[in-house]
């Protein structure tokens, strides 16, 4: 558990100290930039696990033939790259100061839902460790000791 102590070495010092912390914490981008990274560690995660249901024979023979020994929802590799990648081709990475999306826009992703989701459970505990790290690191960068 991080500790952080506060000691008031002046008021000015203080208010300067509080000044930066406001203005790291006024746009969260960074933060943002690091729960992507997360996601998309997740979702590749996710996809090498393969929880999916099986595929019927039929299909199953039709799509070997047409692309080959490619694992479930990887025929073509449009919607693991929408979801592991940012800039992929379908992709949603939307990061502003106080919010952020991430996802894919590819449209045949919706009817994997809820059978074969190809959208992780989030970690949240993961996340939450991630925030708390930057948190404390811009309360130290912003003159807190």
């Amino acid at each position: 558990m991080n500790t952080i102590t506060i000691e008031l070495l002046g008021l000015q010092t203080a208010l300067n100290a509080f000044s930066a912390l406001e203005a790291r914490t006024t746009s969260l981008r960074p933060l943002w930039e690091k729960f992507a990274d997360e996601f998309y560690i997740q979702e590749r995660q996710l996809f090498d696990a393969a929880p999916w249901k099986p595929l019927t024979p039929a299909y199953a023979e039709r799509k070997r033939r047409i692309f080959g020994d490619k694992p479930i929802l990887r025929a073509t590799d449009t919607l693991f790259h929408s979801l592991t990648q940012k800039g992929a081709e379908g992709s949603i990475y939307r990061v502003l100061d106080q919010e952020v999306e991430f996802g894919s826009s590819v449209p045949y992703g919706i009817f994997h839902v809820p059978t074969r989701n190809p959208l992780a459970e989030p970690d949240e505990d993961r996340y939450l460790t991630i925030a708390g790290e930057y948190l404390v690191e811009a309360v130290r960068e912003s003159g807190f000791n």
